[in-house]
């Protein structure tokens, strides 16, 4: 059996075997007194890879208010600690409790709701959920997402993949029901793997006055991303700063469009201390590095007090140690030379520790989520074919493979625009095999970074995460 480090780092072991799939840690390190001694952890060695009769790696939940996860130790922390930020490897896994008010939420949650009749499900419509589609379908095809099984979800995401396998780079930066629907599990993944919600309260967003609307702020996502949101919390007003132009009439009673011309922040007519929460899934990749000091600024100012950012983070290149050489010829010629051409971050994991920190986007309850996932599906599969594998390890196998086609979507959402190849890397059989054979795997970090009751003007360094 596979045995984990306290502090989630990677140790040498006889038999390497996949990387954990994700890990959720506080911004602040524990205190000396709550450290506690575990097992050895994983191997990061540039040729790990499951070998025969290795278990596959368990995968730990991903947080959700649907069911409460097991949240750190309680602890004072210090807003804009320059250890809060250190590399993953020396951070310390906190000690679990039974439950705690305080555990972080995933980029989208459900909202609590009341009951409601019984649902058809097999009355979903078979092209497709937009934001200008039916709002009690998608709430509908939310929760049925959420039930599937993992082996259902592998088999949709698998036969989704094979038919894409021919078609040129546009085709996944298209708004076709088939991409569409690719990005709702990839959300549905992100925040529900081995968690079911209830579909309870009604099936229509409810209308609000200016005077109890509970607020959510969507700054610059797509419009699939925001769909998704506005079912998920069909209880709140989500106002969404886009550059799309979407009639009124075609929204969502709960989704109010504040139209930008760029994404900028001298762009941004948003009124101050009103909203409860930011959300952003491909905020680094969308504008120049010069340009997201400013924009997270403007995101601190339109928050309420106690008010949080969430973000998800994926660089361009997979994890240091486990990345070849031609895959990184691939990224490097057909997209990190576009992104520095655009003045682009090229390393949100490293550059957004200290923006937060300026920006005052660090304070008291904030909280990161880092989850992994292999470059190529198969590496987390076992290639015995004398293995006889138990209804666990077949589990988690298919799990990993999910979570292996999920990040890759991800991955599609934050950098996919600006590929200039006609065909993705894992169209090259070379590059595929040299991540089969190397473990190459990427990381994604989920960051809930919580508004400071006054910014603190410190001059700090940061290492970023998990370098």
């Amino acid at each position: 059996m596979t045995e984990t480090a306290d502090d989630g780092s990677f140790l040498p072991q006889k038999a390497p075997v996949a990387p954990d799939t994700s890990a959720d840690r506080p911004l602040t390190p524990l205190l000396a007194s709550e450290k506690q001694k575990q097992p050895l952890s994983l191997s990061s060695s540039p040729t790990a890879r499951p070998t025969p009769r290795s278990p596959a790696i368990p995968i730990p939940l991903v947080n959700s208010l649907l069911r409460p996860a097991d949240s750190s130790v309680e602890m004072p922390t210090t807003p804009n600690n320059p250890e809060a930020w250190t590399l993953v490897e020396g951070w310390e896994r906190p000690t679990p409790k039974p439950s705690d008010a305080s555990s972080p939420f995933p980029l989208l949650r459900e909202s609590p709701d009341s009951t409601v009749d019984e649902i058809d499900y097999s009355r979903l419509p078979q092209n497709g959920v937009g934001m200008n589609k039916s709002f009690r379908w998608l709430r509908l095809a939310v929760v049925e997402m959420a039930n599937t099984s993992v082996l259902d979800i592998l088999s949709r995401l698998q036969s989704f993949w094979k038919g894409v396998a021919k078609k040129d780079v546009s085709f996944l930066l298209t708004n076709s029901p088939e991409v569409e629907e690719q990005r709702r599990w990839m959300l549905s993944t992100m925040i529900h793997m081995d968690q079911v919600p209830a579909i309870n309260g009604p099936l229509q967003p409810r209308q609000e006055t200016p005077l109890t609307a509970r607020m959510i702020l969507s700054i610059y996502d797509s419009a699939a991303t925001v769909a998704y949101l506005a079912a998920l919390e069909h209880q709140k007003q989500i106002y969404h700063v886009s550059q799309l132009s979407i009639p009124k009439r075609e929204l969502f009673a709960n989704v109010h469009v504040i139209s930008v011309s760029q994404v900028s922040p001298t762009d941004f007519p948003v009124a101050p201390r009103v909203y409860e929460s930011v959300h952003s899934l491909t905020l680094p990749s969308l504008c120049p590095s010069a340009y997201l000091p400013g924009i997270l600024n403007n995101v601190y100012k339109c928050l309420k007090k106690k008010g949080f950012l969430r973000l998800v983070l994926i660089d361009p290149l997979p994890r240091a140690g486990t990345m070849g050489k031609k895959l990184k010829t691939w990224i490097e010629e057909h997209l990190l030379r576009n992104l520095a051409k655009q003045a682009k971050c090229m390393s949100p994991s490293t550059a957004f520790p200290p923006l937060l920190a300026e920006a005052g986007l660090r304070g008291d309850g904030s909280t990161l989520t880092t989850t992994k996932f292999y470059a190529v599906p198969s590496s987390a599969t076992d290639t015995d074919p004398d293995m006889i594998k138990d209804v666990m390890q077949a589990e988690n196998e298919a799990k990993a493979q999910v979570r292996s086609l999920v990040g890759r979507m991800l991955w599609i959402e934050a950098w996919g625009s600006h590929v200039t190849a006609s065909k993705w890397w894992w169209d090259d059989p070379a590059c595929v095999a040299e991540c089969l054979e190397l473990g190459t795997f990427w990381e994604y970090h989920t960051v809930k970074g919580v508004k400071e009751d006054y910014k603190v003007k410190t001059v700090q360094k940061s290492t970023g995460i998990g370098e």
